[in-house]
This record gives structure tokens, C-alpha cells and sequence, in this order.
């Protein structure tokens, strides 16, 4: 009897430890990838094999960037046992001039706990390109009074070494459009050129007043979410 019993704990010891080291692994083939030289604006692509090593499947909860410039495209999220998917990784170099070092997330797991990380790197060289430069970035408007249109002139100029097209104006509190290509076309400027940009504030109640003004442009400095001017003021 005792034994059957002895036999018995072995089995359930055993039993417990092979399900406890059942378990996916995910492994890629190609941890750091080097791009190597690029001319700016070339959108730079490399893809990378993931692995499930393991004998469980593997979910692959997450996958993230160090960058705006860095996006993927993850075959499947799913793998068996002893499957692979492809992980497309894209760089893209325009406004990202010099030297880079990008990074690629990964998280497994039931809780995401697991992690794997692909490391870029790479030197872009930079192509001329128009730089925005608006003075003062903060501008105090005087003499404000509610309900009251005001004129202020913004002075922009391009800093840059090629021609800048300023192809949206919008005032982000008021939504009011200053400038739209799609109407007018584009605002353009050569390198060197500064000009005065009139933009026009109404109070809506007396107090401190406060606009931004954002430029979109495809000048290098300019992100997606545009180059801001801040303005100031007292309401009467």
C-alpha cells in the first residue's frame, strides 16, 4: 500500500513539474538590425522572423516603437509551437537627419509580463529643407477689448536651406482657419524669406486670453502636430 502511494506522489510530482516548464518562447532571428547609411526621405524597410521556441502557443499582446519615425506590420499574433510570422519594421527617414539609435518593443504573455527588444541603427544623411522659425514664439496682444476683433501680425521666416510651404494656419482653441491650401494654396517661402502673417483674435470674455496659433508645413522642424505660437492678452 504504501508503496502504490509512493509511486502515486512521484507521478503527481512529475506530472506537475513537466506542466510547469510547458511553456512558449518567442525568439527572433535578428535583434539588431543596421540600416547602414540612408539619403533623408527614403522610407527604409527590414523585416525580422519571430519564433515560438516553446511547446505552449504565444500571444504577442504588444508591439511598440521608440518613435514616431519607426512603424511595424506584425504578420499574426498568434503562434503554435514551433511556428514563426514575419515583423515588418519601417523606417522612415524624412525630418530624422544623423545618426539613429530606435528601438522595437515586443511584450508576451498572459500579463504581458515578457518582453523582447529589436534595436535600429543607422545614419541618415540630411537633404536641404525649409525650417520655420516664428519670433516671438510668445507674442502679448495689447489693447484686447470682448466681442472685438483684433489684428496681429506674426513674423515667420524660413531658416532653412531649401523652399518651405506653410500649408495650414488654425487658431487650436478658436478652430478658426487662417491660411488653407486646399483653398488658396500653399504660403511659400524661400530660404531666407521672413514674412508677416496676420491672424485675427475676438475675445469672448474679459479677462486673460489665450490662443495658439499652429503652422503646418513641411519644413524639417514641423511635426505632425505643427509648430505652435503662443498669444496673450487681457480682454476689457
Amino acid at each position: 500500500m504504501r508503496t502504490h502511494t509512493i509511486a502515486a506522489v512521484l507521478c503527481l510530482v512529475l506530472l506537475c513539474g513537466s506542466q510547469a516548464l510547458a511553456a512558449g518562447k518567442l525568439i527572433v532571428d535578428q535583434d539588431h538590425l543596421v540600416f547602414g547609411t540612408i539619403t533623408e526621405g527614403i522610407v527604409a524597410r527590414k523585416h525580422v522572423t519571430l519564433h515560438n521556441a516553446g511547446d505552449e502557443p504565444v500571444t504577442i499582446a504588444n508591439v511598440s516603437t521608440s518613435c514616431s519615425c519607426t512603424t511595424t506590420r506584425l504578420e499574426r499574433t498568434v503562434l503554435a509551437p514551433g511556428t514563426s510570422a514575419d515583423l515588418e519594421i519601417v523606417y522612415n527617414t524624412l525630418k530624422f537627419p544623423g545618426k539613429f539609435e530606435k528601438y522595437v518593443y515586443l511584450q508576451w504573455g498572459a500579463e504581458k509580463e515578457k518582453a523582447l527588444t529589436i534595436t535600429l541603427l543607422g545614419d541618415v544623411t540630411p537633404i536641404p529643407m525649409g525650417v520655420l522659425t516664428a519670433t516671438p514664439r510668445k507674442v502679448v496682444v495689447e489693447g484686447m477689448r470682448v466681442g472685438e476683433p483684433k489684428e496681429v501680425f506674426l513674423t515667420i521666416q524660413n531658416t532653412g536651406d531649401a523652399e518651405m510651404r506653410v500649408t495650414r494656419i488654425v487658431g487650436r482653441k478658436s478652430g478658426v482657419v487662417f491660411l488653407d491650401a486646399a483653398d488658396k494654396g500653399p504660403l511659400l517661402l524661400k530660404p531666407g524669406q521672413r514674412v508677416l502673417v496676420p491672424v485675427t483674435l475676438t475675445a469672448d470674455a474679459a479677462g486673460n486670453y489665450v490662443e495658439y496659433i499652429i503652422f503646418h508645413s513641411d519644413a524639417r522642424n514641423v511635426t505632425r502636430d505643427g509648430y505652435k505660437v503662443v498669444l496673450v492678452g487681457e480682454a476689457k
